[in-house]
């Protein structure tokens, strides 16, 4: 059901149950659609290849993991 906050009608309880994991209040600005279409605009603007954009985020994705599964030793 999610935090409180985004619940909806005239039935909203006003205790928080245990069960809910509440979500911190954002302490961050959105991004915004102009902002995504100004940083494709720049990556496509780098001049890169599309080997080395995959290779990169790939390479990003790749160092994000905190974990291996058992059967990744045998293809990477």
């Amino acid at each position: 059901m999610g935090p409180s906050t985004t619940y909806l009608g005239p039935e909203v309880p006003q205790e928080q149950f245990i069960w809910q994991d509440p979500i911190p209040a954002r302490d961050y600005n959105l991004v915004f659609t102009s902002d995504v279409n100004t940083l494709k605009g720049k990556i496509k603007a780098s001049g890169l290849t599309t080997n080395e954009l995959v290779t990169t985020a790939w390479n990003a994705a790749s160092t994000y993991r905190q974990w291996r599964p058992a059967w990744w030793s045998k293809w990477w």
